[in-house]
């Protein structure tokens, strides 16, 4: 497990090579942490990615070709290590390629690959899944972050819009 760093002149990001999910996204301008630490008054939780499904599943398991395969809540990439794909100044992409302990629990063959680039002061973050199996292979796939947005509406320096 590794923090592994992105920055630029407006966000300094940190990302967790376990579970490929943001630790930390830090707006210089603002000289705030606008991603949610953790609260044992709320919620503990932080960013994690989502992978192969979302959420929970009936009775925690599904079927393929008959055979249960049981999987807990959100998948398995937040559980999983990943590794460096590729960097460059502004993105890094990780990898996470199917293995013995993935089909146990996933009966396909794939890439798993989470990238995040820094465009000026936003993030981009982008999923991409390589089948690499020979039959057409089911999936969810996501992320879960929480932000720590505290402004008033008439502060609209801080822009959280998607696009």
């Amino acid at each position: 497990m590794s923090i592994i760093s992105l920055e630029n002149e407006y966000l300094k990001v940190g990302i967790n090579s376990h579970g490929a999910s943001l630790v930390s996204l830090y707006s210089v301008k603002h000289n705030k942490e606008l991603l949610w630490q953790g609260d044992k008054e709320s919620w503990l939780g932080q960013d994690i990615c989502v992978f192969p499904f979302v959420a929970r599943l009936k009775d925690g398991y599904y079927t393929v070709d008959n055979k249960a395969y049981k999987m807990d809540i959100h998948g398995f990439i937040k559980d999983s290590e990943l590794e460096i794909l590729s960097r460059e100044e502004n993105t890094l992409s990780l990898i996470k390629k199917y293995d013995m302990n993935t089909l146990a629990v996933y009966p396909y063959m794939f890439d798993f690959i989470v990238s995040f680039t820094l465009i000026d002061s936003s993030i981009k973050v982008t999923y991409t899944v390589v089948n690499r199996d020979t039959t057409k292979i089911y999936y969810g796939i996501g992320g879960h972050p929480g932000f720590n947005l505290t402004y008033t509406k008439e502060d609209n320096s801080i822009d959280i819009s998607s696009n």
